[in-house]
């Protein structure tokens, strides 16, 4: 790849988006995404660089003479801000990303295998981080690589073996003190690697195409566990954007309501605000779906991201629940003061339950009573437990209480 005193750079770029696209629009929307997506892509790089298509969501870019890193990190702030214009997909607009792993001659290798390699390994530092950036090669990478690679081997053996378990961090009434619900959180407990986290292994599955099967057993063994609860409680169910987009998820809850005694409201799934702005139309159907089996749903992380106030009017939410960035600054920022004040205002002016995340301590809680916030979560009431019938929060999970009661 180099002759005659030229340089070259190698982009290898990954639709983020891809897999949701085609599940959501089919094959036919697939293509018509494919062929904007390598549209975007000529008209971002030169004249003299070339641009390819290596497998169903992958490019590659190789850059003829293009100097310095300066110049390469240009192209490729390009060709993301290219991918940053919405994408119209049969008569609908959706948001699109591609993130990038870059390698150069010499330094990262002198041959194409080597510099493919490289880039490839840049790519999913990339996505690793965060989806929708670029990163350039990183000798250092070669042990994250070589774990992943390890991870991913060990998570398809998991999901054969069903090697995973639930556990559920109560939800509290602010004023009662009374245990409200409990949101169920995935764990996996490897017997080499050991607590493997699920910032680790979610982002993993997902772009691996893994994340639909883990996603319902996490729905089916949260569901079975909740209808042995006291009818008071009500069960909360992360779900990831992949499942999020396709209408099944509404089928996969409905049929494992009609395999228990459950009934539909004790049922609440949480999504978050990048989720429903991927394909707000798609959402809305999802979210409807969702509402006509009688399940609730609940915006998580509220205030975090784009916090944009029309979602609360347009789509069907039950509750918001704040951030904890904000809770755990109450006691030194009165901005955050201020913020969560204002969304519990805006949480009961529009009729919308709310849920304040991560309190840690009696003062934190204190002031949510004094706002009128409606229920709380975080270790200081308690932290996730594994068997719920047995714990002693399945009335009162109010810190003080449970004290007095020890």
């Amino acid at each position: 790849m180099k002759r005659f005193g030229e340089t070259y750079s190698v982009l290898l770029l990954d639709l983020d988006r891809f897999k949701e696209i085609n599940d959501t629009f089919g094959h036919g929307g697939g293509d018509e995404f494919l062929i904007q997506a390598a549209s975007r892509l000529r008209i971002s790089v030169r004249e003299v660089d070339f641009v390819t298509r290596i497998s169903g969501d992958e490019f590659a870019i190789i850059l003829s003479c293009a100097g310095g890193s300066e110049t390469v990190a240009d192209i490729a702030e390009r060709v993301q801000r290219a991918f940053a214009i919405p994408f119209h997909i049969q008569e609908r607009s959706i948001q699109g990303s591609v993130s990038i792993g870059i390698a150069m001659l010499p330094n990262d290798g002198v041959d194409a295998e080597a510099i493919l390699q490289r880039a490839d390994e840049a790519l999913y530092a990339a996505k690793r981080e965060q989806r929708g950036t670029y990163r350039f090669c990183d000798i250092r990478d070669d042990e994250k690589i070589a774990y992943r690679n390890l991870l991913l081997r060990e998570l398809k053996r998991a999901i054969a073996h069903e090697s995973f378990h639930l556990e559920f961090q109560p939800t509290m009434g602010v004023d009662s003190g009374l245990t409200t619900g409990f949101e169920a959180l995935i764990r996996w407990q490897h017997p080499e690697l050991g607590l493997v986290n699920a910032s680790d292994f979610v982002p993993l599955a997902e772009e691996a195409g893994l994340i639909h099967e883990i996603g319902e057993w996490v729905i089916r063994k949260a569901i079975d566990e909740a209808a042995t609860w006291p009818d008071h409680l009500r069960v909360a169910i992360n779900v990831s954007a992949a499942q999020f987009r396709t209408l099944e998820i509404a089928g996969i809850i409905e049929r494992c309501i009609g395999k228990t005694d459950i009934s539909a409201d004790r049922i609440e799934i949480e999504v978050t605000e990048s989720m429903i702005l991927a394909d707000i139309e798609r959402a809305s159907d999802v979210l409807t779906k969702l509402r006509q089996i009688g399940v609730r749903v609940a915006l998580d992380d509220f205030g975090k991201g784009y916090s944009s106030l029309v979602h609360l009017i347009r789509l069907p939410i039950d509750r918001i629940k704040i951030d904890q960035f904000f809770v755990s600054q109450v006691e030194t920022s009165e901005e955050c003061k201020k913020m969560v004040r204002a969304m519990v205002r805006l949480a009961r002016e529009l009729r919308i339950d709310v849920t304040a995340e991560g309190v840690e301590n009696e003062t934190q809680l204190n002031f949510l009573k004094a706002i009128g916030c409606g229920e709380a979560q975080g270790f200081f009431i308690s932290r996730p437990i594994k068997d719920v019938r047995n714990s002693g929060l399945t009335t009162s999970c109010f810190p003080v209480a449970r004290q007095r009661a020890a």
